[in-house]
């Protein structure tokens, strides 16, 4: 911790009780210190870390440049003070795209529910206006077939 810190802490009455780690710049490292604050509130809450549901390998094919780019992504993930490898990126990257189809997916299917809702009382009234219709077609038959008996 710098001077110029404890200076600054000082003159606004402040005390400093710890240091922010270092996880990086950018959505990267903002996550890494989101995780970190959680931990520190649960352990401050005597909460334990929540249990690992069971995990499945799986082994997926990618292209040359794709592992590359996980590769990197890890480096600059450990180089912020978080140990990560280029499997674990690919495996948060799959995970936050899933979440992200699965809540897309369920709001198309509330779409799709409200549709079928439409579509079923939009026949409904169709039957029931074709039913109407040749109900009158009946009686106007009926008149007319009256009007030449007559």
């Amino acid at each position: 911790m710098t001077k110029e810190l404890e200076e600054i802490a000082q003159a606004l009455g402040a005390e400093i009780v710890g240091e922010i780690p270092d996880v990086g710049g950018g959505a990267f490292g903002a996550a890494r210190l989101a995780r970190v604050y959680q931990q520190r509130i649960e352990e401050a809450r005597g909460q334990r870390p929540p249990k690992q549901t069971s995990v499945e390998l799986l082994q997926i094919p990618v292209q040359e440049t794709v592992a590359r780019a996980l590769e990197i992504l890890a480096e600059w993930i450990s180089e912020a003070g978080q140990s990560c490898s280029a499997t674990e990126v690919a495996a948060g990257l799959l995970r936050s795209a899933v979440e992200r189809w699965v809540e897309e997916l369920g709001w198309l299917e509330s779409r799709e529910e409200e549709a079928r809702t439409k579509y079923a009382a939009a026949k409904d009234t169709r039957e029931k206006a074709e039913r109407a219709l040749r109900a009158m077609l009946r009686e106007i038959s009926g008149v007319a077939d009256r009007e030449t008996v007559g």
